[in-house]
Formats: structure tokens, C-alpha cells, sequence
């Protein structure tokens, strides 16, 4: 028999070098308003490009004449931008904007989301009651009612082509309105 193999077993420990330390400094907070002191505040503007109003920056419209006829406003009143080529704001919360409307405007907007509700109504229950009757084409009618609702309230009084932070774009202003705005004759 062989005697067992010997294991050798090395009894000091190499040293292992240590990790750097590291300190942390503290470093105080930025003032309030720092960061925005280096950036001047843009200028509000309103420009008028062919039959567009351009609002830039959170400029917004004279309230003093209607905004589709030009003619004395009997009121101003904070609208949605709605787009009616755009579905998705027929609906919901949207970026508002207060503009003048006449009497004869102001009745019009009014007659336009009467019949928003009114095409949504009717068409809830052409589906409902097609539902229950079997009638495809009552579901189908009413369907066809319910989709296109929003298209009236969407196209009245302007409409928001483009809706961003910084930007708005409204089409359908009334020729003497865009008339003035380029004068300078509103107040």
C-alpha cells in the first residue's frame, strides 16, 4: 500500500488589495427658477396665414367680435377644439379656447351639439331596439347615427386643425373676422 498523498495546504493568506474609498459630498439643491432664468419666455402670437388664424405660445382670439362674422359679439364663450375630420375629438376633454360669437353663431353652436346628442340618443336606441328585435339594419342604422354624431358639434363654430403645446391652427374664421385680425381693428 501507498501511503496517501499528502495535500499541501498553504497557511498564510495573501493579501488582497482594498477597494478605493469613496466619499460623498452633499451638494446643495438648485434654487427655484434657476433653469428657467436662462430661458427668456416666448412672446404670445397670433398670425393670420390665407383663411387660418395661428395662435401661438397661449396667445388667443379678441373676444370682441364674432369669430365668424366679424360683427360686435355678444358674449365670449370657452369652446373645445374639435376637429371633425378626426373622430377621436368628437369626445372627451380637449384643449379649450374662449372666443366672441354673435347671437346668430352662438344659436347655431347650440342647435350643433343639440343634434350631437340628439344623433347619439337616437342611435342608442335604433341599436337597442334592434338588439332586442333582431333587426340588423335597425343596429346597423343606428350604429351609423351613433358614429357620425359628433360631426355637428365637431365642425361648429371653427375648426382645430392642429392642436399641439406650443401651437394652435383654426380654420373657419369668417372672411370679415380674418379681415380684421390682419387690420389690427380688433381690441
Amino acid at each position: 500500500m501507498t501511503p496517501p498523498a499528502q495535500f499541501h495546504v498553504e497557511s498564510a493568506l495573501t493579501p488582497v488589495p482594498a477597494a478605493p474609498v469613496r466619499v460623498i459630498v452633499p451638494v446643495p439643491p438648485e434654487p427655484p427658477g434657476a433653469e428657467t432664468a436662462d430661458v427668456p419666455t416666448p412672446t404670445p402670437a397670433l398670425y393670420v396665414s390665407g383663411g387660418e388664424i395661428i395662435l401661438e405660445h397661449g396667445a388667443t382670439l379678441p373676444v370682441g367680435s364674432c369669430v365668424k362674422c366679424g360683427r360686435p359679439a355678444c358674449g365670449a364663450w370657452t369652446l373645445a377644439l374639435r376637429n371633425p375630420r378626426l373622430p377621436g375629438t368628437w369626445y372627451g376633454a380637449r384643449p379649450v379656447l374662449e372666443m366672441g360669437l354673435c347671437r346668430k353663431h352662438r344659436d347655431d353652436r347650440s342647435v350643433a351639439v343639440a343634434l350631437t346628442w340628439s344623433f347619439l340618443s337616437i342611435g342608442a336606441l335604433l341599436v337597442v331596439v334592434g338588439a332586442l328585435t333582431f333587426s340588423w339594419v335597425s343596429i346597423l342604422v343606428g350604429l351609423l347615427a351613433m358614429g357620425g354624431a359628433g360631426w355637428f358639434r365637431a365642425a361648429s363654430p371653427v375648426v382645430a386643425t392642429l392642436v399641439t403645446e406650443t401651437r394652435i391652427v383654426l380654420a373657419g374664421a369668417g372672411a370679415a373676422f380674418l379681415k380684421q385680425l390682419r387690420s389690427g381693428d380688433l381690441e
